[in-house]
């Protein structure tokens, strides 16, 4: 399913510049974003005038009320991510955008591609939801700020678990658990 979507984006991104008939220029640069639960490194490419689309590396912390009961730690998940956007000229390189961002992520690097799990705790998951944003600034450099609301789902697998009363033991099942999750984003991107 994964691989599927490849081609896909490719095919969007090549696809879009053309698809306007205005401004075929093809943009793209570096950002990086400090979120609510976490900062991400990313890669916007501006395809045409009112299409842009940005991959995202990030780091992720999410809430008490989305991991298991009574969890000692709360280490960061790894985040793999896309955000597709339709953009809306203002003066100069000012832009107004709007448009979903999917993401998946993981306790590993190498579990944001496959879902194997041993014996250690393994947490997996996705959000997805309705972004919109402001950048301004000039060509080379702007600052953003964009507003988002995700729907999280988390699975938890051989979590450590403190029943009241007893010693920690092992969950023998995924613990899943979901919501929604408010998202403010600062950014600074830098164009070549």
């Amino acid at each position: 399913m994964k691989t599927r979507l490849i081609p896909l984006v490719l095919v969007v991104i090549l696809s879009a510049p053309h698809s306007n008939g205005q401004d075929n220029k093809v943009r793209s640069g570096i950002g990086i974003s400090i979120i609510s639960y976490g900062a991400s490194i990313y890669f916007p490419i501006i395809a045409g005038r009112n299409f842009r689309i940005e991959p995202e590396l990030g780091i992720l912390g999410l809430p008490d009320r989305l991991l298991p009961p009574v969890q000692q730690e709360s280490p960061g998940l790894d985040k793999l991510g896309i955000g597709l956007f339709y953009a809306i000229p203002l003066r100069g390189s000012n832009n107004l955008y709007f448009g979903p961002r999917v993401a998946r992520f993981a306790s590993s690097m190498g579990s944001l591609f496959w879902s194997d799990v041993g014996s250690e705790p393994v947490r997996l998951g996705y959000l997805i939801g309705p972004s919109a944003g402001v950048e301004l600034g000039s060509l080379h450099f702007t600052v953003g700020f964009e507003l988002g609301l995700d729907y999280v789902k988390v699975w938890s697998f051989n979590e450590k678990i403190y029943p009241p009363g007893t010693a920690p033991t092992t969950s023998q099942d995924a613990i899943t658990r979901s919501g929604l999750l408010g998202e403010g984003r600062l950014s600074v991107h830098f164009y070549f």
